[in-house]
């Protein structure tokens, strides 16, 4: 007995067996952190994880809403704060080691850049505080989402993701 794959099925099964040949060959310098900061800001991340509990999948998350949190209260351009963010990042082990090259952090800069800028502009039309802070989060929180997708893409999931949305969309 043979089974027929629809369209959608063939491509996607096609899709993982690309991304399975393709790998990240990128030979850009790869940003590196001293192994002893590593390990205390390992410990340090584990502690305060414990202490604050979130999903598993929403822990690298949190952490780089909290490290762009702190940038901003320091009023850093995302100039100055990129390069220390990816380093906190490995640090923490919240990236493995050798896994952002320093092509990725300039690209990365540029997509802080444009956040912060539409952040700046939309925080200038508001005057009520409660608004302010509640779009200031949500803009921090949708960064947090768009460095970690950056940083750490999952095409798998997208591949996925793709597939069911063109399953579901007739219906």
């Amino acid at each position: 007995m043979s089974v027929k794959l629809s369209q959608l099925t063939l491509k996607l099964l096609e899709t993982y067996a690309y991304l399975n040949k393709t790998k990240d060959n990128e030979q850009s310098p790869k940003v590196e952190v001293s192994q002893t900061v590593s390990f205390l800001g390992s410990i340090y991340e584990k502690m305060r994880n414990s202490l604050e509990y979130r999903d598993n999948h929403l822990v690298r998350k949190a952490a780089i809403a909290r490290i762009i949190r702190r940038r901003l209260l320091l009023n850093q351009t995302a100039e100055d704060f990129t390069e220390p963010l990816v380093k906190e990042l490995l640090w923490g082990k919240y990236l493995p080691e050798g896994s952002v090259t320093q092509k990725k952090v300039t690209e990365l800069t540029q997509i802080i850049h444009n956040y912060l800028r539409l952040r700046q502009q939309v925080l200038r039309q508001l005057t009520n505080s409660r608004q302010l802070h509640e779009v200031s989060e949500w803009l921090i929180e949708l960064l947090a989402c768009k460095t970690e997708d950056f940083l750490v893409p999952n095409p798998y999931n997208e591949a996925f993701t793709n597939f069911m949305y063109q399953w579901l969309r007739p219906s």
